[in-house]
């Protein structure tokens, strides 16, 4: 999916990024100035091997400690 086409297209208005380091670090090379500017935060932590359940938790508690 394009998510500067998602952004134009009103699919989302902010943005929660979670990726391992050098993921995320990737993702910011590429990502569009639209798409950065609506990230609300970026989370450099690697969830593969987390529960839906428990990624959601710890999405949860990032936003609270900012």
């Amino acid at each position: 999916a394009d998510m500067d086409r998602d952004l134009r297209a009103g699919d989302y208005e902010t943005l929660i990024v979670a990726a391992p380091p050098v993921a995320l670090g990737e993702y910011r090379k590429v990502v569009a100035p639209g798409v950065a500017k609506v990230t609300l935060m970026e989370i450099d932590k690697d969830f593969t091997k987390h529960a839906n359940a428990d990624i959601a938790k710890l999405v949860v508690k990032a936003l609270e400690g900012t």
